[in-house]
């Protein structure tokens, strides 16, 4: 999406992405305002017919996906044959995508897709890594957030606190004992060397 214009390119994509998230995330996947043009639909449907709506959208030419404008009757029913589907099935997801388009013209919503590999977020405790993700900026309204979509996977965070040479020759000549104890001590009492020290004379 370019300067606000969406187009039949994007709303493939937004179908893409939906059925990467499933049924029911595809909702909350939906940009804003794209949620409410799908409103009131079956969601045990919905599969099948974002299906159906790539089949129809993949059937038009990219001229055809960029100027929506110059779908005619003629068009429309090459597109439909050639798709599987009936004109009125084509007309009712050109009416959906119409809806989609008002929304996010009126929200002065734009997007810009980001070329990234790798998406990794980090908690206290893990680190979530998306691999092979699709990230796009969104602004909308002057706010700016991201839409990341891909698959997740998590790694545990090795929480093991860095132990300098420098931290075990202290402990060593407070408390006489070998280095290998004292790395431990550190270890033991999470790189703390008063605890380390104190814990090692109390032995």
């Amino acid at each position: 999406m370019r300067k606000g214009q969406f187009t039949l390119e994007d709303f493939l994509e937004q179908l893409r992405q939906m059925k990467k998230l499933g049924p029911l995330e595809s909702i909350v996947g939906l940009p804003p305002g794209g949620a409410e043009a799908l409103k009131g639909q079956d969601l045990s449907k919905q599969e099948k017919e974002f299906r159906h709506m790539e089949a129809m959208v993949c059937g038009m030419t990219p001229q055809e996906r960029r100027n929506p404008h110059i779908l005619n009757a003629r068009r429309r029913a090459r597109i439909a044959k050639g798709s599987g589907v009936t004109v009125t099935e084509l007309n009712t997801m050109m009416n959906k995508f119409a809806q989609m388009q008002q929304m996010m013209k009126k929200m002065g919503m734009s997007q810009v897709d980001i070329p990234a590999t790798e998406v990794i977020i980090r908690t206290p405790d893990k680190e979530l890594f998306i691999i092979d993700p699709q990230v796009a900026k969104v602004n909308m309204m002057g706010q700016e957030t991201l839409q990341i979509v891909g698959h997740i996977q998590e790694r545990a965070l090795d929480t093991t606190p860095e132990i300098s040479d420098d931290d075990v020759k202290t402990v060593m000549d407070q408390t006489g004992v070998s280095e290998e104890v004292a790395r431990k001590a550190i270890e033991e009492h999470d790189g703390d060397l008063a605890e380390a020290i104190i814990s090692l004379g109390q032995e």
